[in-house]
């Protein structure tokens, strides 16, 4: 086994640091977790049982909580700027439960829980021979035939009973309306619609982070986790100064600031908008959780400066 470049990657100093610098922040984090995963439960339980509830609590809440848990294990040995990729996908999540619960929440989440049907659809028509989907998938995918082995399983017949299965439900009521909507978007099939197009008519997560009065959190958020998820910025990776370029550590801490606070940013307006809506009762409990037990670390995140050369980090709380 290949022992580790500690240039590059020192996984026992990232951690030391963490703890010297951040491990309150990191506690605080984790207790908000803690505090999402009772509240899914309990936001559902006094909800009406509807579509929306199904959609905003048991999916989308449920990814919020699982991004930000996901943010408090990489953050926890070091590993700061994947997080923002967590961050991105806890925002986006959160800018969906705001959006639908605004107005029109079941019909919104219909459409969400139609675009989910539509896209298994698609799967299992590209392991059905003869359909316009199999042979794109075929041919897209020839290199890896000769190394994939299902050990007898008929892919085919299981595609078929889904397909089936699926057709059936979006034959029904108003779902089918809402899968005519999508097919009328995507006549040629060429590329799935977003699940929110066909009420937006755009194919633009900017259009309902604008509806909701959420865009710079967008542009902050979303766009930072933009750049980690197509690498597009060689500052997370290596730094220029007086012709000589430095190669930043693969853990290191630079982005714990931005990654923390976001998170708890959208944990705690997610939280915030799920109480009002479905346990208003509690919403004095949680500002004061929020007052207690949060708002100190989450108001005091330090941040850290790395010296070239040395890869030791100096806090600038």
């Amino acid at each position: 086994m290949e022992t580790e470049f500690k240039t590059l990657l020192d996984r026992e100093k990232q951690i030391r640091d963490v703890q010297r610098y951040f491990k309150s922040r990191i506690n605080t984090l984790r207790d908000m977790v803690n505090y999402g995963s009772w509240l899914i439960p309990r936001a559902y339980d006094s909800s009406a049982k509807g579509w929306a509830a199904m959609i905003v609590i048991g999916v989308l809440l449920k990814q919020v909580v699982m991004m930000i848990d996901s943010i408090e294990v990489l953050i926890s040995s070091g590993i700061s700027t994947p997080g923002l990729l967590q961050g991105r996908a806890a925002f986006e999540a959160s800018l969906y439960v705001e959006w639908i619960l605004k107005e029109d929440s079941e019909n919104r989440a219909k459409h969400y829980y139609v675009s989910n049907l539509r896209n298994k659809r698609n799967w299992a028509l590209r392991m059905i021979v003869g359909t316009p989907q199999e042979k794109e998938f075929s041919d897209d995918t020839q290199e890896l035939r000769p190394n994939i082995n299902f050990d007898g399983i008929d892919l085919e017949k299981l595609a078929k009973e889904q397909l089936a299965d699926i057709n059936r439900i979006l034959s029904q009521g108003s779902l089918k309306t809402i899968d005519r909507e999508f097919e009328e978007l995507s006549p040629k099939k060429t590329r799935e619609p977003h699940w929110y197009a066909p009420i937006t008519k755009k194919n633009s997560l900017r259009k309902i982070a604008a509806n909701v009065n959420r865009m710079p959190e967008y542009i902050f958020y979303y766009g930072r986790g933009s750049e980690v998820m197509h690498s597009s910025l060689y500052s997370h990776h290596i730094e220029i100064s007086k012709q000589r370029i430095s190669l930043k550590s693969i853990r290191n801490l630079s982005e714990m600031n931005t990654v923390i606070y976001n998170a708890m940013v959208v944990a705690i307006h997610t939280y915030r908008i799920i109480i009002l809506k479905y346990r208003p009762g509690e919403n004095r409990n949680f500002s004061n959780k929020y007052t207690k037990d949060w708002k100190k670390d989450f108001l005091n995140i330090p941040s850290v400066k790395y010296q070239v050369g040395n890869g030791s980090p100096t806090s600038t709380a």
